[in-house]
């Protein structure tokens, strides 16, 4: 069995807490980390770690969220729903072994009332965690006194199938005296695999205490030699149309927020199956050589690029994001046509069996039989 380390902290500030957090992401061994009220109007990153931000807004500086997550366990970010979007909180969805788990960081301030929309959309995840400083109290957390939100949070953890992990102990320790502000909350489905109790970690030399609780899993898997991707070249588009045309829901002519989140909902499921329907499944081999150092700079900057076009749609930036894009798609066909080149000139015809073996490798991009999946129509 293996441990998943996660934690919450809240630094009041990162431009000077770099030093101290990376010792806390290290001692404690920390996988994810959901770090509130950063104080930055700048992504925040850490070397061996995803970053996903949403920084501090000019008008409230000491705002800013950011989840890390560690390059050792595969991510990506989750967009929260428009009607979230007001909120201080970031997501991404990790991939561990078999299941996709849902992390929300979240910053509630001191004088704001805390989100039962974001613990209602929690909850409609079988496998999510939300963590960060709620700035709820309540004497059923082993706190001293109740306040408001604490009491919103009982009454929703009283209703939905989500999860406190028990901690007793203060996380925010200052001149005003101590309280329970910051939580660990998972839906009920991961429960069997995760530590229902949570625990105080390393000082960050703030005078909010870290969080930590895990997962409890199996080992890792074993890498698998090839990547099933869906296949848009080879897709059936004539079908793919018509299927969509003919089970396209009612669309209401409506400015209701929820109503339009629920259409959404229902335009992206549709979509989901007639991808699922008519998009041929390809197989890619994991055994290519690795992409130079170079070339993987410019991937992470690509990225970051995108995250930040995501939430100011910059026409700038998305210039920006289209110029790298190409220029690193020229990059890895050059690596891969130097890489063919050199691995052909040292062959040797003489060597009856690393020949083979070293052609089969490199022409192999689809070992196991294309598959489709079947297209039954409604």
């Amino acid at each position: 069995m293996a441990s998943l380390n996660f934690a919450t902290v809240n630094t009041g500030g990162i431009s000077r807490k770099f030093a101290s957090l990376r010792h806390f992401l290290h001692i404690d061994q920390i996988h994810i980390a959901a770090i509130t009220e950063t104080q930055s109007k700048r992504p925040v990153n850490i070397t061996g770690f995803h970053s996903y931000n949403k920084p501090s807004p000019t008008t409230r500086a000491k705002h800013g969220v950011t989840l890390l997550v560690s390059t050792s366990l595969a991510s990506s970010q989750h967009i929260l729903p428009p009607h979230l979007d007001h909120l201080q909180a970031v997501a991404a969805t990790i991939h561990i072994n078999n299941l996709n788990i849902l992390f929300i960081c979240y910053y509630n301030p001191p004088l704001e009332t805390v989100s039962t929309q974001l613990l209602d959309y929690t909850s409609t995840f079988r496998h999510a965690v939300i963590l960060g400083d709620f700035n709820a109290r309540h004497t059923d957390f082993g706190d001293t006194i109740s306040n408001t939100n604490g009491r919103h949070l009982t009454r929703s953890l009283n209703t939905l199938p989500l999860c406190r992990l028990r901690n007793q102990f203060p996380t925010l320790i200052n001149h005003v005296g101590t309280s329970i502000v910051d939580h660990i909350i998972v839906t009920d489905n991961l429960t069997h695999i995760t530590n229902t109790d949570s625990f105080i970690g390393t000082t960050v030399t703030s005078d909010h205490l870290p969080l930590v609780s895990n997962f409890t899993l199996q080992g890792p898997q074993p890498r698998p030699t090839h990547i099933p991707i869906f296949d848009f070249n080879n897709t059936n588009w004539t079908d793919f149309q018509n299927y969509i045309t003919n089970n396209l829901p009612h669309i209401d002519d409506t400015l209701d927020p929820n109503t339009i989140d629920t259409q959404v909902t229902q335009l992206t499921q549709l979509i989901k199956q007639a991808q699922t329907l008519f998009v041929p499944i390809k197989h890619i081999p994991t055994n290519r050589k690795p992409l130079p150092p170079q070339i993987l700079a410019l991937i992470r900057v690509k990225r970051r690029i995108y995250r930040e076009f995501v939430q100011t749609r910059s026409p700038v930036l998305k210039t920006v994001f289209n110029r790298l894009n190409a220029q690193i798609r020229r990059d890895i066909n050059q690596f891969r046509l130097a890489h063919w080149s050199n691995s052909c000139s040292s062959l040797d015809y003489r060597d009856g069996k690393t020949s083979p073996d070293l052609t089969t490798t490199l022409t192999s991009t689809q070992t196991p039989t294309q598959t489709f999946h079947p297209t039954t129509r409604t």
